[in-house]
Order: C-alpha cells, then structure tokens, then sequence
C-alpha cells in the first residue's frame, strides 16, 4: 500500500513539474515577466502530433488540445501549418519527445540530448518574440513519423507577424532563436 503511494505522489510530482504553455491567439500586448520571452513556432501537421515536448529552463508540452485549438484557429493557421505564439521563461531548451497514437498505438520520437543539443535546441531571449523554427512532422503510409526536422523559414515568420501581430510586433522585437545564427530579423526590423 504504501508502494503505491510513493508512486502516485512521484507520478503527480513529475505530472506537475511540466507546465502547458500560454497561447497567444489576439494581437494585444502581453504582460511578460521579467525574465520571459514570447516563443513563435510553426507546425507543419499539427494533427500529426499527439504532444511536443521540450525541457531546459523550464519543462513544458504542448498537448493534444493545444495542438487542436491552433489548428482550427484561422487567425494563426493556414494551409502549410499553424504558428504557436506563447511566453515562456527565457533560457536554453530542446525538443525531447513528440508523440502521437493511432488505433491505440503509441509512436513516438525522443531526442537523445547528444543529437538534441546540437540540431533540437534553442534559445529564448527575454522581452524579445524568439522565432525558433518551422517544426515539419511527415507522416508515412503505415501512420508512422516518416520525417521529423525544423526549417529556418525567417522572412515568412516575420511577414505573418506583422501581419497578424503588429502590436506585439511594435512592442517586442523579433529574433531567430533556433539552431544556427540568422540575420533576417535584424535588416527587416531596421
């Protein structure tokens, strides 16, 4: 009995340590706290995925719901994707799962943090919009993760959040913050 106390505290322990993030889906200025940064990550197939989880700073998923909400929301999808807008404690983070069940069948992709480090990690940078890429899930015919990388698609990301975010876009500067250095942001907003 007391067995399986322990573990359902260390499961509700570690349930809790992962927090969801905040989306923003209207172009008013949010609050960030001091050390935080706003994130802008396009997902190709966002129905591809069941979670996307990261860890560093701070651990957080994007869930099943979230994924969904986005989707379905015409002001940030369009038809190669949806952009997820959200804050996030500033600091260094990587992709470490992203998961998605058919027929009752869990697939899943964890990045191992040798591979994770160099090619799955970013940056935020506080009071900044931190662009950390296009997430492209390709599913195969037996449903399947066929292909899963991020793009650096820079002036397109800038182009949809000055289109649909231009407060925030007047209020917080924009930066690349995946792998990689990128000057775009820099000679757009100048």
């Amino acid at each position: 009995m007391i067995r399986i106390f322990i573990l359902v505290a260390i499961l509700l322990c570690v349930q809790g340590c992962t927090s969801k993030p905040t989306p923003i889906l209207d172009d008013q200025i949010p609050t960030l706290g001091e050390n935080e940064g706003l994130v802008l990550l396009k997902i190709n197939n966002p129905y591809a995925a069941e979670y996307i989880q990261s860890n560093g700073s701070s651990k957080y998923k994007i869930g099943f719901d979230e994924l969904r909400m986005f989707a379905r929301d015409m002001r940030v999808s369009s038809p190669t994707g949806a952009y997820f807008l959200f804050s996030l404690k500033a600091g260094s983070y990587r992709f470490e799962r992203i998961q998605r069940y058919i027929n009752n069948t869990k697939y899943y992709v964890t990045f191992p943090k040798k591979i994770s480090e160099s090619q799955w990690s970013y940056q935020v940078e506080a009071g900044k919009i931190n662009y950390i890429g296009d997430l492209v899930l390709e599913v195969g015919p037996s449903n399947q993760f066929r292909d899963i990388y991020l793009m650096n698609r820079s002036a397109i990301a800038f182009s949809f959040v000055e289109k649909r975010f231009p407060n925030i876009l007047e209020a917080y500067p924009m930066t690349f913050g995946g792998v990689g250095r990128d000057g775009v942001f820099e000679e757009l907003q100048q």
